[in-house]
Formats: C-alpha cells, sequence, structure tokens
C-alpha cells in the first residue's frame, strides 16, 4: 500500500481535491502545486510523487470534474488531452516552465462548487441559530 493510499481514508486527498476544485473555478490550478504537494506536503520521494499526482489528477479527469489545460492565443486556454506517459514526462519537466500546464474546472467541477458553496452557506446559517438559540 502506497502513502496515497494511507492518506485517503483520513480525508487529506478528499481535502486537497476539494481544494484544488474550489481553486481552480476562480482561478487556475498549476500541475507543479499538485507534484509540489506530494513532494512537500506528503515528503514522498520523486518517484512516487509523480505516481501519486498523475493519479490524482486522473481520478479528478475521470469524475469530469476538471481538464488539463495550457496557454493558448490571445490569453485563452486550450484543452490538451494527454496519455500518462506524456503526462509523466510533462511532469518530470516541469520545473523548466511550471506555469505551462494547469487544471481548468469543467461544467461538472462549477456544478459541483456551486453545490459545496450552498451547502457551506446553509451549514453556516443553521450554526448561527444554533448559536442564537
Amino acid at each position: 500500500m502506497n502513502k496515497y493510499d494511507l492518506l485517503e481514508p483520513t480525508s487529506a486527498i478528499g481535502s486537497y481535491k476539494r481544494d484544488i476544485l474550489l481553486e481552480a473555478a476562480d482561478d487556475l490550478w498549476y500541475l507543479s502545486h499538485i507534484l509540489s504537494f506530494f513532494k512537500e506536503e506528503a515528503r514522498l520521494p520523486e518517484k512516487e510523487s509523480l505516481q501519486d499526482a498523475i493519479r490524482l489528477i486522473r481520478e479528478l479527469m475521470n469524475l469530469r470534474l476538471v481538464e488539463i489545460a495550457t496557454w493558448g492565443e490571445q490569453g485563452k486556454h486550450r484543452v490538451v488531452k494527454v496519455s500518462d506517459n506524456e503526462l509523466l514526462q510533462a511532469l518530470k519537466a516541469i520545473d523548466k516552465n511550471p506555469f505551462d500546464l494547469f487544471l481548468i474546472v469543467t461544467e461538472a467541477g462549477l456544478d459541483w462548487v456551486k453545490r459545496y458553496k450552498e451547502l457551506i452557506a446553509e451549514l453556516s446559517m443553521d450554526r448561527l441559530k444554533m448559536d442564537q438559540a
């Protein structure tokens, strides 16, 4: 069992996925951040960091919540389709251009973020009512 599998039940991976979606809905989430999370926060060796970064990215993509993109013409983005091997090679070379590839949320990702924010607002109102009682 690798560290990713150990972190998943602790909700560390789920919380990180949430953070990625919330940030990517308003901004960009660079792939370099994901690799950095596994190297620096989880303190994993290079090979395992690369594998786990790819795993997390693919899990979000398989749920159709995000896509990988790069810079396009005139400040626009361009969605890119990459194989796992191409993604591995891009992550290995990420230090050369850390801002080249990033995640953007899809419509499904935006829907998830909207539902999440609505739930948080609802729970905040419930807590406020309980505090006032």
